[in-house]
């Protein structure tokens, strides 16, 4: 049986009337060019919000791939977190999740974060409640970058902490591997992991994420986040679009 259309009427940037536009399964009645993005549609008999980065949302609220997609798809309302919490769940929220960070990390993004305190509510999603010390960039670059150290309790050999991410990741439709230099136009956020084994049962966790604005960070977190609360195909109006590469 397949899904019906579904009407929507959102607000954001261009990027996502864009995605929202070549949705097979979504009909926008109304679109409005906003700092905020938040996407509202109607559920069988009630009004339902999928929001970015809005922490203090009455709803679930994390990173897409860290959650159980059941009460998203039971939830009025929802949220996905905002690009500099979003690149710190894909880089330190596997460690958090298998209680392995020790101390407070460090985060370095290259962009401007309007909200970094966010980072702390997102990282406390998965369990980790003293926050994280941020610096941020004044620029607005195509592809965003997140470089993180996080001393960390060893799990056992380094290959460990592969096979975490991988449990966390390895089946998601947007995070991947860095397997190369990650392209602007490409909708996957990629990160990369090196740990120096300090041999006392601890060790200095290296993690580098990136996506293109528009794509994880962006627009393309909140259609595939709206996806999920519809029980859409998650790659709907994400993959195949202007952000799409050759890979997707």
């Amino acid at each position: 049986m397949s899904n019906p259309t579904v009407s929507v009427a959102a607000f954001g940037s261009h990027a996502l009337q864009t995605m929202l536009e070549r949705h097979p399964l979504a009909a926008i009645d109304g679109f409005q060019v906003t700092p905020d993005m938040r996407v509202e549609f109607a559920g069988q008999t009630r009004h339902r919000i999928a929001y970015r980065a809005n922490e203090n949302v009455s709803g679930p609220y994390g990173l897409t791939e860290l959650m159980d997609n059941n009460p998203l798809v039971c939830a009025d309302y929802a949220s996905v977190t905002g690009a500099g919490a979003t690149l710190a769940l894909i880089a330190l929220g596997p460690l958090a999740k298998a209680e392995l960070l020790l101390e407070r990390p460090a985060i370095a993004l290259n962009f401007n974060e309007p909200n970094p305190d966010e980072i702390d509510a997102a990282l406390a999603t998965e369990g980790w409640k003293s926050g994280a010390s941020v610096a941020t960039a004044d620029d607005d670059p195509d592809l965003y970058s997140a470089q993180c150290i996080a001393e960390i309790r060893m799990p056992g050999k380094a290959s460990d902490l592969d096979e975490l991410f991988d449990e966390c990741f390895g089946r998601s439709f947007f995070v991947r591997p860095f397997a190369g230099p990650p392209a602007p136009n490409n909708p996957h956020a990629t990160y990369s992991l090196s740990v120096d084994d300090r041999g006392d049962g601890t060790g200095l966790a290296t993690i580098h994420a990136h996506s293109a604005r528009d794509a994880k960070t962006g627009a393309g977190a909140l259609v595939h986040f709206f996806n999920v609360m519809c029980g859409f195909e998650e790659s709907l109006g994400v993959a195949g679009t202007a952000l799409a590469s050759a890979e997707s």
